[in-house]
């Protein structure tokens, strides 16, 4: 890796918005370390975007579920980099199958939590010491309004937002007097592989008036956001919450 170049690591970054998070990074100037259980290290778009921006985009295939793995991606970073600025925990799933809350099975459960909430928790220690050799640095969690939002159908997934929002505000709290900036970007609901098979439903809802902006969010919303996130504007910011879902929050009587 280039020393004078700022570093980041990004989970999921195969496809969907870790890939476009990805790709905005580079365009930003970082070297980027992208970690995925499938990722292509002959991505001619992600390859030539590094080239153009004079950085380097480096593949790393890996399951954040996997201890094993969690230990592969930190040695990864200790022979590979001099620092690591930046760490983007993207990587997550849904359900296999969207069972009720009273039928959801133990199976269903803890691969979900493994994947989506020990596997950032763990990451998160083991890349500690390579982030505190950087001057600056930025944990983000990507989480999702399911993290305050009841899915009876999916409650393994809700659960393991809401349980990484929290641990998001714990390493805020905890890196506080560092100079690490801990931040939580809560994406809507999004276009993408994981919301393609209830790509219908959603469109239904959204006609209805889900999302007071009248679309479906796109992976490059949640990328823009975390580049700002990024820009050092929010330094004074540590812990806080960027919800990109369209105006989901908002609370309307119509």
């Amino acid at each position: 890796m280039n020393q004078e170049r700022k570093t980041a690591l990004v989970t999921g970054a195969s496809r969907g918005i870790g890939r476009s998070i990805a790709k905005e990074l580079l365009s930003a100037g970082y070297s980027v370390i992208g970690v995925s259980r499938n990722i292509d290290q002959d991505d001619k778009v992600m390859n030539d975007l590094a080239r153009i921006n004079d950085v380097s985009y480096s593949c790393l295939r890996a399951d954040i579920g996997d201890q094993d793995d969690q230990i592969k991606i930190r040695d990864f970073v200790d022979n590979e980099c001099d620092w690591l600025n930046v760490v983007i925990h993207n990587a997550g799933v849904a359900p296999k199958v969207r069972n009720d809350v009273l039928e959801m099975t133990r199976e269903s459960y803890t691969r979900v939590m493994n994947i989506n909430l020990a596997g950032p928790v763990f990451l998160t220690q083991l890349l500690y010491p390579s982030m505190v050799k950087a001057d600056t640095g930025s944990i983000i969690f990507i989480t999702s309004v399911s993290a305050i939002t009841s899915s009876i159908n999916r409650a393994e997934y809700c659960m393991s937002k809401a349980a990484l929002s929290m641990f998001s505000q714990v390493m805020a709290d905890r890196l506080a007097d560092s100079s690490i900036r801990v931040f939580e970007v809560r994406p809507g609901v999004i276009e993408t592989d994981m919301t393609k098979p209830v790509m219908e439903k959603y469109s239904k809802l959204i006609s209805e008036g889900l999302i007071p902006q009248a679309r479906i969010g796109q992976p490059e919303d949640i990328a823009g956001a975390v580049r700002s996130l990024l820009s050092g504007d929010f330094n004074y910011a540590n812990g806080m919450v960027v919800e990109i879902s369209g105006g989901m929050q908002i609370r309307s009587l119509k």
